[in-house]
């Protein structure tokens, strides 16, 4: 018996079946009443689903069901409903249910949502499964390369193409001739498959690089951008191909979730971003919110998206975004910053002074040189005045709505923030606190032991970075401590 679960997701129509081909991933989206579904079963798919796990779905068209196993990890984000990222299911086809006993057909079907199949209904699919996986109806993820049946032009010549220079610096030719087999079978070298792009294939709108169609929801597409009157989903992909992706357009919902997120706390690591999150929810703060520290974060913290975060925190909006950013005591933020990731290979205090030693420095640029992207839209914080007596200022520029705040003073935040938030009240409790990790008592040690030579310091307390955000006697304190030890 199989030591994993089977979980059944209920009906979808024909639609929906199909669109499971044009995704490299698949959204948790049971259909129109998925939002009837409790919050105790989505709970528990959440937290029990694993690799190896198989999904049922049933098809209403055939009556049959639609079985997928799960490849790859799954992802959470918190208070985005039916956003959860399943990644890499490999379908093994729609079996009939003629496959099935018509009394545990029956029960499958009468199951709610994000059911749990028993043991006896794992051993009917699993049997089901192996002895018509051959004839089952192949459903995998791809893009179909076939030529579209689109009304020509719908797209200007490539001379016309605004993107035409950009299109043609990201053309692939390997992707090309493995998206296009009959280009391939007339040639296999770089020259061919960019004279017939070239020449043939831009008018004929080949898909010259699958990859970028990755994650690509073409019905969704079709539903966000009903201006465009694309015809079905061949057209929107090659609409998305040649215009969407450098127009930023929305490609899926999970991009849509980010894109349409009011909230950004949006700031380097180590200041106190998990406390402010923790304190929303517990407030019960209903908006949508981003959580990173550096851009990099939503390749892995928001698998689904397909945008640059450039494009998710600026463009139009009714109201501007609110953006919480902070700062901290580069010295210690430096140490802390260690610890946090590299914690948990330091065993002794040799350990922890040769880590030291190897990342301080590059670790120390990294936080002083954070504020260098500007926010994507020319914001130079340090343009505008930092109230060092209350420790924290708010910033209005294009669109954002910016508070920014020092960690060392971040117990006196909480008017602020929920004033911030339109909140009544807010409690920030501590949260990823050093002082709680396996390596706290080498920490602490660490923390009041570490000196730094005063030309070093002199440098790092001359930088914009930190003369901005903390004043002559601040900087002169923080000078003493870690220079002589003196608080």
């Amino acid at each position: 018996m199989r030591s994993h679960n089977i979980w059944w997701f209920d009906f979808c129509d024909a639609e929906a079946i199909s669109d499971f081909r044009h995704r490299s991933l698949l959204l948790l989206n049971t259909g129109p009443e998925a939002d009837t579904v409790s919050a105790a079963p989505m709970a528990r798919f959440e937290q029990d689903m694993a690799i190896g796990d198989l999904v049922v779905v049933g098809d209403r068209e055939t009556d049959g069901l639609l079985i997928g196993e799960i490849e790859g990890a799954a992802s959470h984000r918190p208070g985005a409903a039916r956003m959860e990222a399943l990644r890499e299911i490999r379908w093994h086809g729609v079996l009939p249910m003629d496959a099935f006993d018509r009394s545990l057909a029956s029960v499958i079907h009468g199951l709610p949502k994000l059911s749990i199949l028993d043991a006896a209904l794992h051993e009917t699919v699993e049997a089901a499964l192996a002895a018509t996986s051959a004839d089952a109806q192949p459903l995998r993820f791809e893009i179909t390369c076939a030529l579209p049946k689109v009304t020509l032009p719908s797209l200007p010549i490539l001379y016309q193409s605004p993107y035409a220079e950009q299109i043609l610096r990201d053309f692939r030719w390997r992707e090309y001739l493995f998206a296009n087999p009959d280009v391939a079978a007339t040639g296999d070298s770089e020259a061919h498959a960019f004279g017939h792009f070239f020449h043939q294939g831009y008018y004929e709108r080949r898909i010259f690089d699958p990859k970028r169609l990755d994650g690509f929801d073409p019905g969704y597409y079709r539903e966000r951008y009903p201006e465009i009157a694309l015809a079905n989903d061949a057209e929107a992909q090659i609409h998305y191909c040649y215009q969407g992706w450098y127009e930023k357009r929305v490609p899926n919902r999970g991009s849509a979730w980010l894109y349409d997120a009011d909230l950004h706390v949006f700031q380097m690591g180590k200041v106190g971003s998990h406390t402010i999150a923790g304190a929303l929810q517990d407030a019960g703060y209903g908006g949508r919110e981003i959580h990173l520290h550096w851009v990099t974060d939503l390749v892995h913290g928001y698998p689904s998206n397909r945008l640059p975060y450039s494009s998710i925190l600026v463009h139009p909006r009714e109201r501007p975004v609110k953006v919480i950013s902070a700062t901290r005591e580069i010295v210690s933020w430096t140490l802390s910053g260690i610890f946090q990731y590299h914690g948990g290979a330091i065993l002794c205090t040799a350990d922890a002074i040769e880590m030291i030693e190897q990342r301080f420095w590059n670790q120390c640029q990294s936080g002083l040189s954070w504020f260098d992207h500007r926010y994507f839209c020319d914001l130079d914080v340090y343009a505008h005045p930092f109230d060092h007596d209350a420790g924290w200022s708010r910033i209005r520029h294009e669109g954002i709505d910016l508070l920014l705040y020092r960690q060392e003073d971040l117990p006196r935040m909480e008017a602020p923030l929920a004033a911030f938030f339109d909140l009544d009240t807010l409690r920030l409790p501590q949260r990823n606190v050093g002082g709680d990790k396996g390596y706290a008592e080498l920490y602490g040690r660490v923390m009041r032991e570490f000196r730094l030579p005063g030309n070093l310091l002199s440098s790092l307390y001359d930088t914009a970075f930190m003369r901005h955000f903390y004043s002559d006697a601040e900087r002169e304190k923080a000078y003493a401590r870690w220079a002589r030890g003196l608080s």
